[in-house]
């Protein structure tokens, strides 16, 4: 049974979105409705629609939500990590498994698309922030290796969002658990596997 409680001022939009993610943490995208979206706030049921539209306008909203604290935590450690290549692909590395892990609902709900409107300016702008930090770092690396390519940070990008983007998914899952320990297994190191052999740079941004 969905709690509900009674809502009485204040942003009855973001009081909406509030109760949305505690409906979306405790059931999934699936349990995601406009009528127990309302009743979770405690507000009429013709309230969300007039906010969102209908079910994929919230669920969208929430999309937006979800990349932008994702863009945020990606750049908190980021802002307090090594200023080189190597430590920000670890930051970022750090960053997008903080997030997965705190927010697995949400994660999930942000990589699938069929839930929410694609076309959508807010949204993209959002994502757009999160992927703008992985084209920098990729972009460093890129010219920390030598590579001149002019599309060659692309590679480097899709490697690192890959590699973290298919581990958090499997930690979120319960999948890398170590074996002897039940301990989770490590992030890949990333950073280490870009950057061995390269002259210098692996010792110096350690």
């Amino acid at each position: 049974m969905v709690e509900t409680r009674p809502y009485h001022h204040g942003d009855l939009r973001s009081a909406l979105l509030t109760a949305a993610l505690e409906v979306l943490e405790e059931g999934g995208v699936a349990a995601l409705s406009l009528r127990g979206t309302a009743a979770r706030a405690g507000v009429s049921h013709a309230a969300p629609k007039h906010h969102f539209g209908n079910r994929k306008g919230l669920v969208t909203a929430i999309a937006t939500i979800g990349y932008s604290r994702f863009a945020a935590t990606m750049a908190e450690e980021c802002a307090r990590s090594a200023q080189n290549p190597l430590g920000q692909v670890r930051a970022i590395n750090r960053g997008y498994v903080k997030f997965a892990l705190q927010n697995k609902a949400i994660f999930r709900l942000m990589f699938s698309r069929d839930h929410y409107d694609q076309d959508n300016l807010e949204l993209a702008q959002a994502a757009c922030r999160a992927f703008t930090l992985l084209e920098e770092t990729s972009r460093s690396v890129a010219r920390a290796l030598g590579v001149v390519e002019a599309d060659a940070w692309r590679d480097i990008a899709n490697l690192i969002w890959t590699t973290v983007h298919g581990y958090a998914h499997l930690l979120i899952d319960g999948r890398l658990v170590n074996r002897e320990t039940g301990e989770p297994e490590p992030i890949p190191d990333i950073g280490r596997l870009l950057f061995e052999g390269f002259s210098g740079t692996g010792r110096k941004a350690g």
